[in-house]
């Protein structure tokens, strides 16, 4: 029924089959090892994202926390002394012009 031939070729084969298997066993443990290296990676990243955030507060560069309080105040005060200065102006300007014309 079959040669020798035939079952040096099978033999080969399976052979050439096995070591497929092995070297997809080892590529899948290997893509499982570089998934668990990533996952590593990306909790490194994080950690150095939350505390780079967390000191940037403290920097010296930094502003302080209350400054947009204070230039907002700031603006508020300056508004409002220039809108009374011009409405103190307009209103003696025309209390004036009644005397000169009364």
């Amino acid at each position: 029924m079959h040669n020798s031939t035939q079952f040096t070729l099978l033999r080969e084969a399976n052979s050439i089959q096995q070591q497929h298997v092995k070297l997809i066993s080892e590529t899948a443990d290997a893509v499982e090892k570089q998934g668990v290296i990533l996952d590593d990676l990306d909790q490194a990243v994080l950690d150095v994202k939350n505390r780079v955030t967390d000191l940037g507060g403290y920097s010296i560069w930094a502003p302080a926390p209350c400054l947009k309080n204070c230039c907002i105040l700031a603006m508020a005060m300056v508004l409002f002394w220039m809108g009374l200065g011009f409405l103190l102006y307009y209103t003696v300007d025309h209390i004036t012009e009644r005397d000169d014309n009364g």
